[in-house]
């Protein structure tokens, strides 16, 4: 499996994110959201909003889990995207965000 480098989202790095959901490769796949939703999200402790790193520091990707605190123990896996493709890394985030999401309080 690909190992990926997750971290929390910052602000400064809403552009890089607005620019792999909004190509032309992905957006067909992807919601488009403003800048102003990504920083919501960013700031709303319910979601984690997290970019997928290369070797080199360079925004690839993101995740976004949202709902971490719902009644039912349930998560959503709203949304993910990636600027490369063709070498497993798509897969390795599904797996990661799993991870990550199924590691949030007592999700099911």
């Amino acid at each position: 499996m690909t190992q990926l480098h997750l971290r929390p989202t910052h602000p400064g790095e809403i552009d890089a994110v607005i620019a792999i959901e909004t190509h032309p490769e992905v957006s067909k796949w992807v919601g488009q959201w403003s800048a102003p939703d990504h920083f919501a999200a960013i700031h709303n402790d319910a979601i984690d909003h997290l970019v997928v790193l290369d070797e080199q520091g360079v925004v690839i990707g993101y995740g976004i889990i949202a709902d971490k605190f719902n009644i039912d123990d349930n998560v959503e896996l709203l949304r993910l995207a990636l600027s490369r493709r063709g070498e497993g890394i798509g897969h390795a985030l599904v797996e990661t965000l799993l991870a990550h999401a199924f590691s949030i309080g007592n999700t099911h």
